[in-house]
C-alpha cells in the first residue's frame, strides 16, 4: 500500500485499478478526446504525449478491441463520478431476506397471535417469511394437525401475505414459504 505524502505528492506513486496513462497496452489505439470526439488512430507514445499537454490522463476503455480505443479525460474526476454512480446504485436497491418463524402444532392461540404479528411486520417490510412448523415424537403421525395449524397462521397473516408453491415435507419439519402480497 502506498502512503500519501503531504501536498506535493506525485502521481508516479499512485496505484492505478484501471489501464492508465504508462499502464496503457502498447500498439495502435483509437483516441478520443475530452469532448467524445475521435481524433484518429495513433500509437501508445502520440496518445501519452497529447493527454499531457492538455494536463489530462489517457484511460484505454477497450484494450481487446482492434484498434484499441483510448479516452484522453480527466482520471480522478472519472473515478469519483463512477464511486458516485456506484453508491447511487446501492442506494436504491433493496435487499429481500428470507425470515423463518417456527411453530408446533400445538401452539396455543396467544403464541399463534404473536407469531403472526412478527411475520406481518417481516411481510411489511418486503421480507419473505418462512414458516416451519416442527412436529416431535408421536405427532409425526398426525401431519394433517401441522396443515392445519399453518392454514390457520396463513388465514390469520391475511392481506398481508400469501403461499409461495407447496408445503414442503421436511422429515420432522412442514415448511412453507410466505411471499408479500404487492399494495395497490
Amino acid at each position: 500500500m502506498i502512503k500519501k505524502q503531504g501536498k506535493g505528492h506525485s502521481k508516479k506513486n499512485k496505484v492505478y485499478k484501471d489501464p492508465v496513462n504508462r499502464f496503457v497496452p502498447e500498439g495502435m489505439m483509437m483516441i478520443i478526446d475530452e469532448n467524445n470526439e475521435k481524433l484518429g488512430v495513433f500509437s501508445k507514445q502520440e496518445g501519452l504525449r497529447m493527454a499531457e499537454e492538455k494536463q489530462l490522463d489517457l484511460l484505454c476503455v477497450s484494450p481487446k478491441s482492434n484498434p484499441m480505443v483510448s479516452k484522453i479525460i480527466d482520471y480522478g474526476k472519472f473515478c469519483y463520478h463512477r464511486s458516485k454512480k456506484e453508491r447511487e446504485s446501492k442506494k436504491h436497491q433493496h435487499i429481500i431476506l428470507l425470515k423463518e418463524i417456527r411453530i408446533t402444532p400445538q401452539i396455543g392461540p396467544g403464541d399463534l397471535e404473536v407469531k403472526v404479528n412478527h411475520a406481518i411486520e417481516f411481510l411489511k417490510q418486503g421480507n419473505k417469511v418462512k414458516l416451519s412448523l416442527k412436529f416431535r415424537g408421536r405427532q409425526m403421525a398426525f401431519k394433517e394437525i401441522g396443515a392445519q395449524t399453518i392454514n390457520k397462521f396463513v388465514e390469520l397473516v391475511g392481506e398481508h401475505g400469501k403461499i409461495e408453491g407447496n408445503f414442503k415435507d421436511q422429515g420432522r419439519f412442514l415448511d412453507v414459504i410466505i411471499i408479500p402480497t404487492k399494495k395497490t
